[in-house]
């Protein structure tokens, strides 16, 4: 999450939370909504606004960010499309996350990048 006394920028907030949570680096970022400074309210009770990048091109880190106290994560590498969506399907992959994957699924399409 963008916290502007954490972050120099929102994609920076990004850059982090790939490396803390899936213990990734990337240095090719995409916008996924249509315009950069557009964001999206997490629900219509929070004032949280989501930005929403794709990172491509990724590299494992050895020794990435601790993750935050409260955050349990599992990392799942490699998902075909077909889990992927059958996992959004069922609710296993909450809203948000659901959300950024179908519109990360819309930027691989536009840039010519094979789903299967």
């Amino acid at each position: 999450m963008y916290e502007a006394k954490k972050h120099t920028s929102p994609l920076q907030a990004a850059q982090f939370e790939l490396e803390e949570e899936a213990h990734l680096r990337s240095d090719n970022w995409h916008v996924l909504l249509d315009e950069a400074n557009f964001t999206v309210p997490l629900d219509k009770y929070s004032t949280n606004q989501f930005y929403a990048y794709l990172a491509l091109d990724c590299e494992e880190l050895e020794d990435p960010k601790a993750l935050d106290d409260e955050e349990y994560i599992i990392i799942e590498r490699n998902i075909s499309y077909s889990k992927l969506m059958g996992l959004i399907s069922t609710g296993q992959i909450n809203i948000v996350s659901s959300y950024a994957i179908l519109l990360a699924l819309r930027k691989l399409t536009q840039l010519g990048i094979p789903l299967e």
